[in-house]
């Protein structure tokens, strides 16, 4: 995961045919991406330093957060958070970046409160607020 942000592509190939591109992200804080078997590269760009998320990953679990992508059971816990004003949040069944990742989703006027569920893979947000586990 990245502590700053980047911009990631995922390629098919290796020409400057936009098709080629899978999904891509402009993200705001941390991101988490799934690179595939079947993709052909990975382009990045930024300040941000990217890890392999493996059985050796295991980052202090946040009770607090802000902008980015986290990881259910790694990075954050399931459980009932509540934010104090954001713009975008989703719950995600996978990292892949496509609209099918999404569980569920928001752009709230104000405040929210969301059950993040120990099934789901992960929770993506931004807008610049923060995010407190409340139970």
């Amino acid at each position: 995961m990245s502590a700053v942000p980047v911009i990631g592509l995922g390629y098919l190939g290796f020409t400057d045919n936009m098709n080629e591109i899978i999904a891509n992200g402009n993200p705001s804080g941390s991101d988490v991406v799934e690179i595939k078997a079947t993709d052909k590269g990975f382009q990045t760009s930024g300040s941000g330093k990217w890890r392999l998320v493996d059985d050796r990953y295991a980052p202090t679990k946040l009770t607090e957060f802000g902008d980015g992508t986290y990881i259910v059971g790694k990075d954050i816990d399931p459980g009932t958070y509540k934010s104090d004003g954001v713009d975008y949040w989703a719950r995600l069944k996978n990292f892949s970046g496509d609209m099918n990742a999404i569980l569920a989703n928001g752009n709230p006027d104000g405040q929210e409160i969301v059950e993040i569920a120990a099934s789901d893979v992960g929770f993506s947000t931004h807008g610049g607020g923060k995010w407190k586990k409340i139970k």
